[in-house]
């Protein structure tokens, strides 16, 4: 449940999800070629896998943040960044594989709220850790951007480089 001192950080981290999926949706017929080739050519999948990797490590140092001090807060964050990008990813590519058709942004919602209603268990302790409780990151990018830039657009916003 969310309280009035922040967001909740696991409605943060899918709602970052969220936006990725806008990249996506925007220019379906794009989105599906460019997954079919990546599928096809072993060195885009390999980089495509590297770009995944380092915005789930984003959002699990982003809720490393926010669950610091709580017993288990590192394992929680990494599960639940990684449990964050597999729903969206396993959403993202159902989409992709009929050829665009169907609504994305719905898929992804369905996936992302599973997440949710599995990690959003209220802890006792789970008080913001944030300087900031009320801080709101905002990143924009221009249309068309690649992921990689995307993702380090958020790592630089949040502080990673």
């Amino acid at each position: 449940a969310e309280d009035d001192t922040g967001f909740e950080p696991v409605r943060r981290v899918c709602d970052a999800a969220r936006l990725v999926l806008r990249m996506y949706a925007e220019n379906p017929s794009f989105s599906v070629q460019r997954y079919r080739l990546t599928k096809r050519v072993p060195g885009l999948r390999a980089y495509e896998l590297s770009v995944v990797w380092r915005y789930e490590r984003a959002l699990a140092e982003y809720l490393r943040q926010r669950f610091a001090g709580l017993p288990d807060g590192i394992l929680r964050a990494d599960v639940i960044a990684a449990a964050v990008v597999a729903a969206h990813n396993n959403a993202l590519r159902s989409w992709l594989r009929s050829d665009g058709a169907g609504d994305a942004s719905a898929m992804v919602d369905h996936a992302l709220e599973y997440v949710q209603s599995t990690y959003s268990s209220p802890s006792p302790s789970a008080a913001p850790v944030a300087e900031h409780p009320e801080d709101v990151v905002v990143v924009v990018s221009r249309r068309g951007a690649p992921l990689w830039r995307v993702v380090q657009e958020i790592e630089t916003t949040l502080g990673r480089s």
